[in-house]
């Protein structure tokens, strides 16, 4: 067995429940938040580190820690911070105000924030790292919006499931049935057995369902702290593709002639596509990709779509095929621009075979 393997078989049966899966929409988020010219700072990260670009802060002094500091007093000047995430801390600070004034006066206007915090999980007051600190509270979504009032809410939602709370609480009042640790040994052998690999059932619930949960383990909230753009941004249609709750698409073919392809497209998720966005990205485009002998020129040629179109609505494009004659074939995707394409976030390109090999 390699210690790779290893590694992996170890982390599936942790004796905690994973803090993110599948249907968190944290990736998709990723692009927008980690861009070269954002600085982004993590107030509790450590020891371990989300992107390369991301300044770990914490009151320990952990592994890949770059600024030691309290949530209640950050060490960094006002308006600073392009970016700050938080992942399963706001329950553990003391003075939570004082933490999003602190938040406030270190993020500068159209700055976003990114918050994942527990639900329906149990009361915890040391983490796996040895350090000891003191468990104060839950948020629902509703509360956490309301927490960052000086932030638009762009999006809040559940980023781990219900089956893990489910899990968890079980299992949590099992093991304080006695105080042996004999038998304390043996619950918590159990859940690592049963529990953790039950839990990965929230990756395979429906959206639908994760998302209308009373009882979800964890939610987060994404925002943007308001600006001179804020009320333009607020008239577009949300969700829309400048912060896209996810890129789903079918794309099909329709009238073919030696000159020309027709698509048909359908907007089969939940995210209005812009065709100008109001930022330097989220503007979606149609990219046409050349094949030939089995290279894919992913940025060949972009097309603009004819308006804006919202979940539910299809819209028609021409693709001239001049410029593809010595190509094998033509892949037809949708991009969000400096976001991700289609593609990438689990959609089907249409594609066609120009010529037999």
């Amino acid at each position: 067995m390699t210690r790779t393997t290893a590694a992996t078989i170890r982390e599936f049966f942790r004796s905690e429940p994973l803090y993110h899966y599948p249907m968190d929409r944290f990736s998709i988020k990723s692009p927008i938040l980690y861009r070269p010219e954002h600085r982004v700072v993590h107030v509790g990260g450590g020891p371990n580190r989300n992107h390369p670009l991301e300044i770990n802060l914490n009151q320990f002094r952990l592994e890949n820690v770059d600024i030691v500091g309290d949530a209640e007093h950050l060490p960094l000047g006002n308006a600073s911070v392009d970016v700050v995430v938080s992942n399963a801390v706001l329950e553990h600070v003391k003075d939570l105000k004082e933490t999003l004034r602190e938040i406030d006066r270190v993020l500068k206007p159209g700055g976003l924030v990114y918050i994942e915090i527990p639900f329906a999980q149990h009361y915890h007051t040391h983490d796996a790292y040895g350090v000891r600190f003191e468990d104060y509270r839950r948020l629902t979504k509703a509360g956490l919006a309301a927490a960052f009032d000086f932030c638009t809410p762009l999006d809040v939602g559940v980023c781990v499931g219900p089956t893990s709370a489910l899990f968890q609480i079980v299992f949590s009042f099992l093991r304080d049935l006695s105080p042996r640790p004999l038998y304390r040994r043996v619950v918590d052998f159990l859940y690592r057995l049963i529990g953790n690999p039950c839990v990965q059932l929230d990756a395979h619930l429906s959206e639908a369902v994760i998302e209308r949960s009373v009882i979800p383990s964890g939610i987060y909230y994404f925002g943007r702290k308001r600006d001179g753009k804020t009320l333009r941004l607020d008239e577009l249609p949300q969700p829309n593709s400048q912060f896209p709750r996810d890129a789903a698409a079918r794309i099909v073919l329709g009238q073919r002639t030696a000159k020309h392809l027709d698509v048909h497209i359908l907007n089969t998720g939940q995210t209005t596509w812009l065709r100008a966005a109001e930022l330097g990205w989220g503007t979606v485009r149609v990219g046409l990709q050349r094949v030939t002998e089995n290279r894919v020129e992913r940025d060949f040629k972009r097309l603009d779509l004819p308006r804006d179109i919202g979940p539910g609505e299809r819209c028609e494009m021409r693709i001239d095929l001049g410029e593809f004659e010595h190509a094998d074939a033509i892949k037809v995707d949708l991009v969000i621009e400096g976001i991700a394409w289609f593609e990438d976030r689990g959609s089907r390109p249409l594609s066609v075979r120009l010529r037999e090999r």
